[in-house]
């Protein structure tokens, strides 16, 4: 059976995020590039969010990218990525002030989040769909991508904390409302009545419509759409691109949201789908990073070459099949990690 979607990212996001994503990579309006996605979806579950794309709709975007990547291109959408997160930036602290503001202003801080990530993700497509395009050029346009990856957790890290505190609600619960629930509680005090019961979730959003699933609805969406297809590797090693260079042996701490990333033991060998910034403080104590996703300039990669970290990015599956305390070598000399 050949695999329906792809898996793009493993990382932290919770359902009020998760929608704007949703919309805004089928939705979103950006005439930078107004090419979209079809058929995507996205399923939640303790803190952090599994991220998917239509593998029919990743080969349509290859055929795009192959007839349009240039100096041009990269400079125009690069340009409008750093340009629409710089938006987000200040949108955020507008609207997260206070209360008042976020009132007046919470469908513009939606509007700038859409915006920006309708674009956000081309760079790191494009490193995954032409790996044998001009590496310089990839290269520039990943570092743009990572200027907007700084902006995205500037915004995130002042964003949801105030967002509870502005519903006066539990961090938590709040940021598993949606936007239109958010409106309805600002304007009625009312919440969905399932809300302290919201475990897992998937937002499935095509051209078409958007569907919302929550708890075991939610949980049989995801078995059938992605478990039952999904072909793991036999082989106890995976192999990956070389971020930085050295051989590490030790155990493994696989982490995906950021209270995981809090808990990174020293010099465990962190093992994740993708860093951010938002985990920067933590990382540092990891002896080396082992990613799933990932390319020359995912923050992992720029990590690994500031601080001197043995790196392996895009491994794909290393997270479903490591766990916690299993002792590898990483083997970032050769691109190998190893079940010891």
């Amino acid at each position: 059976m050949k695999p329906k979607w792809f898996l793009n990212r493993k990382v932290e996001f919770f359902p009020f995020d998760i929608w704007i994503a949703g919309q805004a990579y089928v939705h979103g309006k950006n005439d930078a590039f107004p090419w979209r996605f079809k058929n995507i979806f996205f399923y939640y579950k303790n803190g952090y969010e599994l991220s998917f794309r239509s593998m029919k709709n990743m080969a349509d975007l290859k055929i795009v990218l192959q007839k349009e990547f240039s100096k041009k291109f990269v400079k125009k959408v690069g340009g409008a990525i750093k340009e629409t997160s710089n938006a987000l930036v200040r949108e955020t602290y507008r609207a997260f002030k206070n209360k008042s503001a976020f009132n007046e202003h919470l469908d513009e801080f939606i509007t700038a989040y859409e915006n920006m990530l309708a674009i956000f993700q081309v760079p790191d497509h494009a490193q995954y769909l032409l790996p044998n395009a001009d590496k310089k050029l990839l290269y520039e346009f990943g570092m743009m991508r990572d200027y907007a990856a700084r902006n995205l957790a500037i915004a995130e890290n002042y964003y949801r904390p105030r967002l509870g505190k502005t519903l006066k609600l539990p961090k938590k619960v709040a940021l598993t409302l949606l936007p239109n629930e958010i409106k309805t509680w600002l304007n009625t005090g009312t919440l969905p009545k399932d809300i302290i019961k919201r475990k897992t979730n998937v937002i499935a959003v095509s051209t078409r419509e958007t569907s919302i699933l929550w708890n075991k609805k939610a949980d049989a969406f995801f078995k059938k759409e992605y478990l039952q297809s999904r072909v793991l590797p036999r082989s106890k090693n995976l192999s990956g691109k070389i971020a930085y260079s050295g051989v590490v042996t030790g155990k493994v701490y696989i982490a995906f949201n950021d209270m995981d990333f809090r808990k990174i033991p020293k010099n465990a060998i962190l093992i994740c789908s993708m860093t951010r910034y938002t985990a920067l403080p933590y990382i540092k104590k990891a002896a080396a990073i082992v990613t799933d996703q990932g390319g020359i300039t995912c923050h992992a990669a720029i990590l690994a070459r500031e601080f001197k970290i043995p790196t392996i990015t895009g491994t794909l599956h290393s997270t479903d099949i490591f766990k916690t305390g299993d002792l590898v070598e990483v083997d970032a000399n050769q691109g190998i990690v190893r079940r010891l």
